[in-house]
């Protein structure tokens, strides 16, 4: 599990590990081990060092934005899986006041938004895919000049998952979009509250990855730490 840190932040292991020697030794490996090995930050070492597996850890974390960097890193094939996640993240994420992220974003953007899901199945070319990229950008820069937090973030949110990056970091830009537009909002529909409208949208999201991704851990006996 890993926290909510920039991609630029991110180490991760060395390219020569991510393969599939690697892989299977992670149903062997340690909770410490793992944590060494990613260099995990301070928060989500705290809260792994709780259990004896990672096959337990995996389970109880309710920080969709830590399962998202570990699936990133342990399936790395499966880039593809995160970015069409990414997108119905940015279509379904609710709102405070029923609204969802998508009805935030402009036209561009959910062009934006269609262009990579038909990339991420094979049925848009990198030319596509690269436009589109460039007109997120160009709409997400009109939305930090122009438009409240939630829209600006709903815009950022588009302009990650259209990059080649498909990982943790949309899901950060999309929460964050769902968090500010509920404290934009007078009267919450789920508690009159910035941190309730977050809370709802990150158990939201973390249920769709658990029933799209399933533990990628093994279930093991315990281990020494």
């Amino acid at each position: 599990m890993h926290c909510g840190c920039t991609p630029a932040e991110r180490r991760g292991p060395p390219d020569k590990k991510l393969n599939k020697s690697t892989m299977k030794t992670y149903d062997s490996m340690s909770i410490r081990e793992f944590l060494d090995l990613y260099d995990v930050c301070s928060e989500a070492s705290e809260f792994a060092s709780m259990f004896s597996t990672l096959h337990g850890a995996w389970n109880a974390c309710d920080r969709v934005d830590w399962l998202v960097w570990t699936h990133e890193y342990v399936v790395p094939a499966d880039r593809g899986s995160l970015r069409l996640y990414g997108c119905w993240c940015i279509r379904q994420t609710p709102l405070a006041d029923g609204r969802k992220v998508w009805d935030l974003l402009s036209t561009e953007s959910r062009t934006a938004v269609e262009v990579t899901e038909r990339f991420a199945v094979g049925a848009a070319t990198s030319e596509e895919h690269s436009a589109a990229e460039e007109a997120a950008i160009s709409a997400h820069i009109d939305a930090v000049y122009s438009f409240p937090w939630a829209v600006e973030g709903a815009a950022e949110a588009v302009r990650a998952i259209a990059n080649h990056s498909a990982g943790a970091g949309v899901l950060y830009s999309a929460l964050a979009a769902a968090r500010y537009g509920g404290a934009r909002l007078e009267v919450s529909r789920y508690g009159g509250s910035r941190l309730a409208s977050f809370r709802v949208a990150q158990t939201f999201q973390l249920a769709e990855f658990r029933q799209r991704f399933g533990n990628p851990f093994k279930k093991q006996k315990t281990q020494k730490q």
